[in-house]
């Protein structure tokens, strides 16, 4: 209702299925996902990636550039990004491992993949992992929209993001939603809960601020059924990744 739109009337929607994965060898596991998503119907179609942890992000990125590439679109600088999360994901490693759910996004701009002058992080909060994780994001240009910034559309987060989302105006823009970003009480089934986070309601109304985007690619991820409740945290996914359509809707009917 919000955008006036019928998702279905304006976009032609299918299911892909299940990426292959390789549970033991992480890099080789983004490979799969990114080889499986970019063979998918023609270059002009858009990816929503369901599920998996926030790695995810980076073989959903990686095909949606690639995508495109082929298309003849190469983003200049690398993709806009729209980033949903209750952590930056810009560790360099943790163990030892480069390509766990802790580093798409260092990933992604190391491989120019990313822009991350034109990457908006939104509901940030709780302990970092290091110094590092917000010294890069800052180094590199990201904006920054934490959780105690946000308080409604008025509150100065609300007023970042909004004249974030102008000055992107055609952009092509990649939409990566964390279920973290909600507090564990709307969305307990997640493997890095983290309080304080945002209500379903508020992060609902933070997705349409950024009306007017143009989404060429998204995801929704870090849903972890083994600790959701009574399938809360899947249903508040599953109309995450409905208000990411409509989002899209909206965009292609406004053009």
């Amino acid at each position: 209702m919000p955008y006036n739109v019928d998702v279905c009337e304006v976009l032609s929607l299918a299911d892909a299925g299940d990426s292959p994965v390789l549970p033991f060898d992480l890099r080789g596991s983004m490979d799969e996902i990114c080889n499986f998503a970019v063979e998918l119907a023609e270059p002009q179609t858009r990816l929503l990636a369901l599920g998996g942890d926030h790695s995810v992000a980076y073989a959903n990125i990686r095909a949606t550039h690639a995508r495109l590439c082929a298309q003849g679109m190469e983003p200049a600088g690398g993709l806009a990004v729209i980033h949903f999360d209750s952590h930056l994901d810009t560790v360099d490693t943790v163990w030892g491992e480069k390509w766990s759910h802790a580093s798409p996004f260092r990933r992604g701009i190391e491989e120019g993949l990313i822009d991350p002058r034109t990457m908006l992080s939104i509901g940030i909060k709780g302990p970092l992992n290091t110094r590092d994780d917000l010294a890069y994001a800052t180094q590199q240009g990201m904006t920054v929209v934490t959780r105690e910034m946000l308080s409604g559309p008025s509150s100065a987060g609300g007023v970042a993001i909004s004249g974030f989302v102008r000055a992107l105006g055609t952009r092509s823009v990649y939409m990566t939603f964390d279920v973290d970003v909600v507090d564990p009480a709307f969305a307990p089934g997640t493997g890095t809960p983290s309080i304080g986070g945002l209500s379903s309601t508020e992060a609902l109304a933070l997705l349409r601020l950024c009306r007017g985007v143009n989404i060429v690619g998204g995801d929704v991820v870090e849903v972890l059924p083994d600790r959701d409740v009574s399938q809360i945290t899947a249903l508040l996914a599953g109309h995450i990744g409905f208000e990411m359509l409509a989002l899209a809707a909206d965009y292609k009917q406004a053009h």
